[in-house]
C-alpha cells in the first residue's frame, strides 16, 4: 500500500495492516467420524475462518454439516431446535434453496431435498466457513459459508452454495464440528483467526 511519511517526504510503500490470517490449526480426516476444532475459538480474534479443501463423503450422496461447543468439544450442541440456517445455490443446473428455522445441525448444502455430496475418487468440495465473535456472550454465533464442488447426481454435475446460520443462544462457544449427515468423512481443515491489524 502507498503510504504517506508525512509533509516533505515521499510516500512509500508498506505491508498493508489487518485482513491478514494466522494459522491455528489444520486437521486431515481420512474416513473420519468427523473433524473436530475442540480448541482454537477464542478471544484471541473476532473473527475465524475454516477452509476445507477435497471434501467427501464415505457415503455417496451424504451432505455436510456444522455443529459448535461451549465445553471444548466434551459435548456437541446437537438439540432439535439449536439452530437455525439458510442457503441459496445452483445443483443439478436449477436453483437450489434451503432452510430450518429449528434444527440440530447447520446444513451446508447440498441438502437432502435436491443431491448431496459425491464420493468417487474423483469427487470433491472446497469450503469456505466464517463464524463471527464466538466469544461474545451477547449474541447468537453468526456464521456465513461458500461451498462448491462435485455433487451425487448422474454425470457428477458441479454446485455451488452460500448461506448463513447461527447457534440460537448467546453463550460462547469454543468448539466448531463438521461432519456428514450420514457416514464418514474425508478431507483437510485449516482452521485461520482473522488479524483486524
Amino acid at each position: 500500500v502507498l503510504t504517506s511519511n508525512g509533509a516533505g517526504a515521499a510516500p512509500t510503500f508498506q505491508a498493508a495492516g489487518g485482513g491478514a490470517t494466522a494459522l491455528i490449526a489444520t486437521i486431515t480426516a481420512s474416513n473420519a467420524a468427523s473433524v473436530d476444532f475442540d480448541s482454537g475459538l477464542s478471544s484471541t480474534y473476532k473473527n475465524y475462518l475454516v477452509v476445507g479443501t477435497d471434501i467427501r463423503p464415505a457415503t455417496n450422496g451424504s451432505w455436510l454439516w456444522a455443529r459448535v461447543s461451549t465445553d471444548g468439544g466434551s459435548t456437541w450442541d446437537n438439540g432439535a431446535s439449536d439452530y437455525q440456517w439458510q442457503i441459496s445455490g445452483y445443483a443439478s443446473g436449477a436453483a437450489r434453496p434451503g432452510y430450518d428455522f429449528a434444527d440440530s445441525e447447520i446444513e451446508l448444502g447440498p441438502t437432502a431435498a435436491y443431491t448431496g455430496l459425491g464420493n468417487g475418487s474423483d469427487s470433491s468440495s472446497l469450503l469456505q466457513f466464517w463464524i463471527g465473535n464466538p466469544s461474545s456472550t451477547s449474541n447468537n454465533k453468526t456464521c456465513v459459508w461458500q461451498t462448491g464442488g462435485v455433487s451425487f447426481s448422474t454425470g457428477d454435475e458441479p454446485y455451488f452454495m452460500h448461506g448463513s446460520g447461527y447457534r440460537d443462544a448467546s453463550a460462547a462457544i469454543n468448539s466448531v464440528q463438521f461432519l456428514m449427515s450420514s457416514g464418514n468423512i474425508y478431507g483437510t481443515f485449516n482452521l485461520y483467526g482473522w488479524v483486524d491489524s
